[in-house]
């Protein structure tokens, strides 16, 4: 049996957590599956950290956001309940989705959308037992009216989960989990949808909540979902709050801030083959790496595929980031204009929730 990639490289490898999970079917090779998700061999061999080109039957294997046919998968999402409804966000599109209890109604909006909707204001006070949506699903909230009209004020804050998603031959939906276990389900091949059922008990435990204490000394704190990839020289980021990219530099303890508004219209290098254990940035990271030739010097190549996590957030008065914290724990924090220090020890990374790991196209 061939091993790939090499002992030295293996020992290195994080599997690509942000992405959905397939489980191969009887017959199924890495080849097929490459190309059933739009994507090459060594990529899949990179993202799953595998050891052998051969699969088996039930083997869970991380694949690309894309195109997906005929599947079942295991995709990162969030999720908020409403006093009429709930949001999920997921992590292979980026996408929201809303439904709505009145009329079982299933609306979607793009990060290309939302991104640009502002979040409520700080004046804007729920009654008690009912909380204020932030991040990505507050602007929703706040920037669709007939929305927020029916489905009230949320229930809880956010919380991240694994979700069930099934697409048929037409790359549809015709499924998805929340997660108290019910299916949301399509009702013939309509916007129509039925909510009830009980998923397998088999699934995925749900992903481990992280630490929300803030910093001591600094203002403001929010949990925000993010997505992380390392690079040669430094690292990206990408917020849902806003669905921006933050990209920094070692050495230089310079951070770069690119809008989504501005790289959703950059185009992506999908032509520079990487070096042996290494990898090249794919989606919002991808954009921002491809058009900014002296960032793309800076970081060289990526070391591994992007990961999703939670990042706690902190503000000054006005509304600008004073810090926030990476997925082993460390915190970065603002010193002066766009001079940033990274501080802390590395702790076990807390992994799996992006939110929005990407937006139009994502991060």
């Amino acid at each position: 049996m061939l091993l790939l990639p090499p002992a030295a490289i293996q020992a290195q490898c994080t599997p690509q957590r942000s992405w959905a999970v397939y489980y191969v079917r009887a017959g199924e090779t890495l080849t097929g599956l490459a190309t059933r998700f739009s994507t090459t061999v060594n990529t899949l061999i990179n993202a799953n950290c595998l050891t052998a080109t051969n699969l088996f039957v039930g083997q869970a294997v991380r694949v690309p956001p894309g195109r997906i046919v005929d599947a079942d998968l295991y995709v990162g999402a969030s999720y908020q309940p409403f006093d009429g409804g709930f949001m999920v966000w997921s992590a292979d599109s980026s996408a929201i989705s809303v439904y709505t209890y009145v009329d079982s109604r299933l609306r979607s909006f793009s990060a290309r959308t939302y991104s640009r909707w502002s979040l409520p204001a700080a004046t804007v006070v729920p009654p008690p037992g009912r909380v204020l949506p932030m991040s990505s699903f507050g602007r929703v909230w706040n920037g669709q009216p007939a929305i927020s009209a029916s489905l009230g004020w949320a229930l809880t804050p956010e919380q991240g989960y694994t979700m069930l998603v099934r697409y048929n031959a037409n790359a549809r939906v015709e499924f998805f989990s929340i997660p108290d276990g019910r299916l949301l389900t399509r009702i013939n091949d309509t916007n129509t949808w039925l909510l009830g059922g009980i998923q397998s008990p088999s699934l995925p435990t749900p992903l481990p909540p992280v630490p929300t204490t803030p910093p001591i000394g600094l203002p403001n704190p929010r949990l925000i979902n993010a997505t992380f990839q390392p690079f040669e020289g430094g690292f990206m980021v990408w917020r849902s709050d806003d669905s921006s990219v933050w990209a920094y530099v070692y050495g230089t303890s310079q951070m770069s801030v690119y809008a989504a508004s501005t790289y959703a219209r950059w185009g992506i290098d999908t032509v520079s083959v990487p070096p042996s254990g290494r990898l090249r940035p794919d989606q919002g990271f991808g954009r921002v790496w491809t058009n900014v030739p002296l960032l793309r010097s800076q970081l060289g190549w990526a070391l591994t595929g992007e990961q999703g996590f939670q990042s706690l957030v902190t503000f000054s008065p006005f509304n600008e980031t004073v810090s926030f914290t990476l997925p082993d724990g460390r915190l970065l924090s603002r010193f002066s204009g766009s001079t940033w220090t990274v501080s802390g020890t590395g702790v076990p990374p807390v992994i799996g929730i992006t939110s929005p790991g990407e937006s139009t196209p994502g991060g």
